[in-house]
């Protein structure tokens, strides 16, 4: 899960500091490693041994309420609440086929079948 893949990351930090590359896996541009500053936002709190087993993803929380909202949004939208009679063009031939209709709108003197 997630606190696994936050031990892999930061193992392969260490891994490459020790080896002294110049291609640093947590950076700011291409060869200038991250430092404390630079990583603050990705936790909640202070950055250190002891909170090492906590790590959170920040973005996690803010994409799991952003969903929310967007269900609770997508929950709302009925063909009713959008003002109109029908989803095809005036002439009949440009709707999006995936109901049967007629010129005057969806089943409007016309058949499901």
């Amino acid at each position: 899960g997630l606190a696994a893949g936050r031990l892999e990351e930061w193992i392969f930090v260490f891994a490459q500091a020790a080896g002294g590359s110049s291609q640093f896996c947590i950076s700011v541009g291409k060869h200038i490693a991250a430092e404390h500053g630079n990583l603050q936002e990705c936790f909640d709190g202070k950055i250190g041994p002891e909170t090492l087993y906590k790590i959170e993803d920040s973005r996690v929380k803010e994409s799991a309420q952003k969903s929310l909202q967007l269900h609770e949004v997508l929950s709302s939208i009925s063909f009713g609440s959008l003002g109109v009679k029908n989803i095809r063009g005036g002439n009949g031939r440009d709707g999006c086929n995936l109901v049967r209709t007629d010129t005057n709108g969806i089943l409007n003197g016309g058949s499901p079948t």
